[in-house]
């Protein structure tokens, strides 16, 4: 079989060779995309769970409850931000900083803007102690608004 002269031994141990590192290559890109898909799925089960709270917790205290939603709508934002590679100069940003950079950039309408700055707008009434206190329309509105987005903006 090795004095063969119709097999050239070091092409085709070339050629194995290049299948084993095609294999591992693909093993490589897979694992990166798997971990990737692993990770969206635990961040959007997390936040399922989070606005549950938020539900609940309307029933003891709307405030609270406002702002576990402004916190998941402020992180979702923030991720869609950096998965479309975009940057914002900003050392804290916030939630306005989230929401102009997105429609800047054409990642949604203007529609989805004003939605979002309202949902911002009862954030705040959530998270700073003013003389008006957030209803609890409002903070509904909030928390489907969060959910909205989660779902809808990508």
């Amino acid at each position: 079989m090795w004095d063969n002269p119709e097999i050239d031994i070091k092409a085709e141990t070339l050629k194995n060779v290049y299948n084993q590192y095609t294999i591992l290559a693909s093993v490589y890109e897979r694992i990166d995309t798997s971990l990737s898909d692993m990770e969206a799925t635990m961040f959007a089960e997390l936040q399922d769970l989070e606005l549950e709270t938020a539900k609940n917790l309307q029933k003891i205290n709307l405030r609270a409850a406002g702002v576990i939603a402004r916190v998941i709508l402020e992180s979702y934002l923030s991720k869609v931000v950096s998965n479309h590679g975009l940057t914002i100069s900003k050392r804290n940003p916030t939630l306005s900083d989230f929401n102009e950079t997105l429609k800047n950039n054409n990642i949604y309408d203007t529609t989805a803007w004003r939605k979002i700055s309202y949902l911002g707008d009862v954030r705040n009434i959530c998270a700073h102690k003013k003389d008006v206190e957030p209803t609890k329309d409002q903070v509904e509105d909030l928390i489907s608004g969060v959910h909205w987005t989660t779902k809808n903006i990508f």
